[in-house]
């Protein structure tokens, strides 16, 4: 999780968009960037994409464990 990731996931938590292009101009960045971090984060779960295009996220934390050794 990078810290773009995570302030998108932040964004879209609280201000669902009408798309990356919407997206892209409210965080201030690139669309085509943009688009990669919202289809990985849609892969895992984290991004919903509505039937109009719509973009959301209902997460409210994420927890991770790293395993140094098995």
């Amino acid at each position: 999780m990078t810290p773009k990731r995570s302030e998108l996931l932040r964004h879209l938590r609280h201000t669902p968009a009408g798309g990356v292009r919407a997206l892209a101009r409210a965080l201030g960045c690139d669309v085509r960037r943009l688009h990669e971090n919202v289809t990985a984060l849609a892969e895992l779960g984290l991004v919903l994409r509505g039937e109009d295009g719509r973009l959301s996220s209902e997460i409210d934390a994420i927890t991770s464990t790293i395993l140094i050794a098995a």
